[in-house]
């Protein structure tokens, strides 16, 4: 039995390096064989940055709101904090909000503006550099 095990074992290595074999044949082979030279036109630095442009605004847009929604996140765990009563009132300890865990979502907070502000910096230097786009 054990016998039949390892044969089945072998041949299903041996089918599984196959189909490897010929997926790799298959992505290499265009390559290897496409000799006829392809003649691409290269658009203007202006036509490309035509999408980019939505694009840009739209991930711009897109990360102020998750900076909005965070940060009102991280006001109401404070003030989840400060309504809480400290010391020896507080019976239920799953509900204790340590200042670790506010220090903590502050610097998450404070890495994801610092982002923001440096890809807008960013898009405002290439957009003052390259007017005519």
């Amino acid at each position: 039995m054990k016998r039949i095990i390892k044969i089945i074992k072998y041949f299903l290595l041996g089918l599984l390096g196959l189909i490897d074999t010929l997926l790799n044949y298959g992505l290499i082979e265009p390559y290897i064989i496409d000799i006829e030279p392809q003649v691409t036109v290269i658009p203007g630095l202006s036509t490309a940055w035509e999408g980019k442009r939505i694009a840009v605004i739209a991930a711009s847009v897109g990360m102020l709101l998750f900076i909005i929604g965070g940060a009102s996140a991280l006001g109401l765990l404070l003030a989840k904090s400060i309504a809480q009563p400290q010391g020896v009132a507080i019976y239920d300890p799953a509900r204790i909000i340590r200042s670790l865990d506010i220090f903590v979502a502050m610097a998450n907070m404070s890495g994801i503006i610092a982002h923001f502000v440096g890809t807008i910096a960013s898009v405002g230097l290439f957009i003052w550099l390259h007017p005519e786009l």
